[in-house]
């Protein structure tokens, strides 16, 4: 099982960033190339034995610590993800399995970030890419479809 970074980026003014990583020299090589990233004076990291583990200490910190580079910073909470329908069903599934929104992602052959972005931010998949995922996860399509239909005749 790969470790997980969660690391911050400093400057003068203070916490200007934070995320979190399983290949720091590239991702900070990354923030080093950005808008902000001459304003980098320092940098602190802590490691976890799994990414699900990470994430949750990551979503934690930005509201906690709101850098001034996230984008999902207090101004703007993140949603607190779905609490029912096919976004929930498939979100306790990759739960269940012990596995995590991006590695259901990158078995999909999908960004990094999809699932996430489906799951979470609420974003509309394609049909070919929901279905990729669904085959990723695994999860039953037909179950998803029938909560979807059975969903929107209630509404």
């Amino acid at each position: 099982m790969t470790r997980t970074v969660l690391y911050r980026c400093y400057g003068d003014a203070g916490l200007l960033y934070l995320g979190i990583t399983d290949n720091l020299f590239r991702r900070m090589g990354e923030h080093a190339a950005s808008a902000w990233g001459d304003q980098i004076t320092s940098s602190k990291y802590e490691y976890f034995p799994t990414r699900h583990a990470a994430e949750t200490a990551e979503r934690e910190a930005i509201q906690r610590e709101n850098p001034v580079h996230n984008i999902r910073r207090i101004e703007t909470p993140p949603p607190l993800g779905p609490q029912d329908g096919w976004r929930f069903m498939m979100l306790e599934q990759i739960k269940a399995n012990g596995d995590t929104m991006r590695g259901v992602s990158k078995r999909a052959g999908l960004s990094h970030g999809y699932v996430h972005g489906i799951l979470i931010d609420g974003k509309d998949p394609t049909i070919d890419k929901f279905m990729a995922v669904c085959a990723a996860v695994p999860m039953d399509l037909p179950a998803i479809l029938s909560v979807i239909t059975t969903h929107r005749a209630a509404s």
